[in-house]
């Protein structure tokens, strides 16, 4: 009888819960049928923009790889503004206009400190936003650094308190060691010296001097006779030609005697004056065909056969 009696309240007890869920879901069913297509919705939305968003940054940095100009990297940066490949891409270009800029530095001092100054407005630039990833942070303060160093008129101040406050807030960066070199080199007196002189050069392009070998640059031209003529100096430069393929030993003897300045020949007392005039107005005979040249071997005589004795 206990048994039925605890079965016929757990009953009751089921059956007024349930009755109280109909009550609450004709309330508030269609709120609670909203509220799952919602979640629905939101899962659905989110797995797609997951998917779509691995697609496009693996597109960026496909885009990324290809690019080869500080141009490129500019036009890769504001195709995808604000995300993490735009900040590396203005890091790249901002490390190419360093490196060509400090080249440019040495032969054109004008486009070299253009370059320059696009790189260190980028890299500050990339400083001042919070969003910008730590490792990019950290090559562009380092790459700060060392554009105030080449564009430095003997005062290293500037450029020495950038490569501190590296060593300060990456003290764990590969480039430390790097940095504390450069501290301990600009610090010294030479250092200072030599960066206010190279301040004071102005190098340009048209100073660089070509030379004058170079066919048909510059003031020398090569004529077709193989002789290099100086326009700016009005004379000649005369260059052997190379000899010719298949020279004899006799072409180079000739070639040599040419060149040799040959000896007057002196009369002989008991000659014929008018001799040497007779012979040189005498028309040149030619020579037979059959006449073998002077310098052909001879042919060896043929020897008559020996008839043998009778005995």
């Amino acid at each position: 009888m206990k048994s039925q009696h605890r079965h016929e309240l757990q009953t009751n007890d089921l059956s007024k819960l349930l009755a109280k869920a109909s009550k609450w879901y004709e309330q508030h069913g269609s709120k609670l049928t909203w509220a799952v297509v919602g979640v629905l919705a939101i899962v659905l939305i989110g797995t797609y923009w997951s998917r779509s968003s691995r697609a496009e940054r693996a597109a960026a940095w496909s885009a990324f790889v290809r690019c080869r100009s500080p141009e490129d990297f500019a036009n890769l940066a504001e195709d995808y503004d604000g995300t993490e490949i735009a900040a590396w891409a203005r890091l790249r270009a901002a490390e190419s206009q360093l490196q060509q800029g400090t080249v440019l530095m040495f032969t054109d001092r004008a486009a070299g400190k253009s370059e320059l100054k696009a790189a260190e407005a980028t890299f500050s630039a990339l400083l001042g936003d919070e969003t910008t990833p730590s490792m990019v942070r950290e090559r562009a303060l380092i790459g700060l650094a060392q554009v105030r160093e080449s564009l430095a008129d003997g005062n290293l101040q500037p450029a020495i308190e950038l490569y501190e406050r590296f060593v300060r807030e990456f003290p764990d960066s590969v480039l430390k060691e790097m940095a504390q070199r450069r501290i301990e080199s600009l610090k010294t007196g030479g250092a200072q010296a030599f960066y206010a002189w190279f301040a004071k050069q102005n190098p340009k392009p048209e100073d660089l001097e070509k030379p004058k070998d170079l066919a048909g640059e510059g003031t020398g031209t090569t004529s077709t006779s193989g002789k290099t003529i100086d326009k700016a100096a009005g004379s000649e430069l005369m260059f052997p030609e190379p000899p010719k393929e298949g020279a004899t030993a006799k072409g180079d003897a000739q070639t040599k005697s040419d060149v040799e300045p040959k000896k007057a020949v002196q009369p002989r007392a008991d000659a014929n004056p008018n001799a040497s005039a007779t012979k040189a107005t005498a028309p040149a005979q030619k020579r037979p065909v059959s006449e073998q040249p002077a310098d052909s071997k001879p042919q060896p005589r043929s020897q008559p056969q020996q008839k043998p004795a009778k005995k």
